[in-house]
């Protein structure tokens, strides 16, 4: 049974975890590659951040 000691079980609750920590994953890379619309809006003439980038980034503060 020499690889049986290589072996590693997967559980159901292992895997959900690895789905949530991608998504968690992804949904901070997303803030990070929009935060440029954040900061122009911020500028005194700044332009409104687009109404589909705020829904997304409120989904994505929502996993973290």
């Amino acid at each position: 049974m020499s690889w049986l000691k290589d072996a590693t079980i997967t559980t159901a609750a292992d895997k959900e975890q690895a789905v949530i920590e991608q998504e968690r994953a992804e949904a901070q890379q997303y803030l990070t590659s929009t935060d440029w619309y954040v900061i122009r809006a911020s500028e005194p003439d700044g332009k409104p951040i687009p109404a589909d980038v705020l829904f997304a980034r409120v989904e994505a503060r929502a996993k973290l």
